[in-house]
């Protein structure tokens, strides 16, 4: 199951989530933490930070996944290459694009993959119930009994990995506020903020920061 967590945090004094080196009359607004991913089976979390300063908006990514830990993907946008603000109410934008060909390879995979099971199982029955050898004994010869385990254990995959789909398309999203950028490095990236007064609070924030630069 895909979560999103996503905490505040409260800048006082010179403390900084990032640690970043500030510019000449930089000043820190406000900064966050999202969390997502699986966190109790597969392990697979990806931590993003997020900083807002008077001048830029500094994006911080790391994937863990069991013991092994990518890199530090650091980015920074200046505002005054910020072009466009968005509220997108799907919160589609912070789920990566391999994640939906994940889900549709399963869903799919295991739904075709228990159907030619099955077809396969059945064969090897009918021909084992018709034919008879009478050099070999009846209990040598395979009866598709495997076969048909493992098409039943695939459907019943798919079966649990629909249900889970369903859930995912039917609750609730978190809203993201999506920032677009002239930068090509960085096109787009989202903040999620479930709270509605935290959302708007922000679009204030970068709003007045857009127009003071």
């Amino acid at each position: 199951m895909v979560s999103a967590n996503q905490v505040p945090i409260v800048v006082e004094g010179t403390k900084s989530l990032l640690k970043t080196r500030l510019l000449d009359g930089e000043k820190i607004v406000s900064e966050y933490e999202e969390t997502l991913g699986c966190v109790w089976f597969w392990k697979a979390v990806r931590v993003r930070r997020i900083q807002l300063t008077t001048r830029r908006i500094i994006f911080r990514e790391v994937y863990h996944r069991i013991c092994r830990k990518s890199p530090p993907l650091l980015r920074q946008v200046l505002f005054k290459e910020v072009c466009e603000v968005a509220l997108d109410y799907s919160g589609s934008l912070g789920v990566h694009w391999l994640v939906h060909v994940f889900n549709f390879l399963v869903i799919s995979g295991t739904f075709v993959m228990g159907i030619v099971f099955l077809i396969i199982g059945s064969s090897y029955q009918s021909s084992s119930n018709s034919s008879y050898d009478s050099y070999y004994d009846n209990s040598n010869q395979d009866d598709g009994s495997s076969w048909l385990a493992a098409g039943s254990f695939s459907l019943i995959i798919w079966f649990f990995s629909m249900i889970l789909y369903i859930y995912r398309l039917c609750r609730k999203p978190v809203p993201e506020i999506v920032f677009g950028t002239r930068c090509p490095q960085l096109v787009t990236f989202a903040i999620r903020l479930p709270d509605k007064a935290e959302r708007i609070k922000l679009l204030e924030e970068v709003t007045a920061l857009m127009y003071k630069s």
